[in-house]
């Protein structure tokens, strides 16, 4: 079985910057990804959770339905 860690992505989509970074894990690796959008920051989870960005003051900005598709499309083509 191959376990090769994939390469660290990142994309612009929009105006929304994505990064997808991975960690070797031994037998295996770990994923994580940030969707930014100048102050304002997320996980995917949370953006697939509540659809929205923070920034440092907890005010949200809300990520237009059209724009998180093409961002969650691009993420699982890029392995994540």
């Amino acid at each position: 079985m191959n376990n090769a860690i994939p390469t660290d992505k990142q994309t612009t989509i929009e105006g929304y910057k994505i990064d997808i970074e991975f960690e070797d894990m031994g037998d295996d690796y770990f994923g994580t990804c940030f969707v930014q959008k100048g102050d304002y920051c997320s996980s995917l989870g949370r953006l697939e959770d509540e659809g929205t960005l923070v920034n440092s003051e907890d005010n949200e900005l809300t990520v237009p339905n059209a724009i998180l598709k093409k961002i969650f499309a691009w993420t699982e083509a890029n392995g994540y």
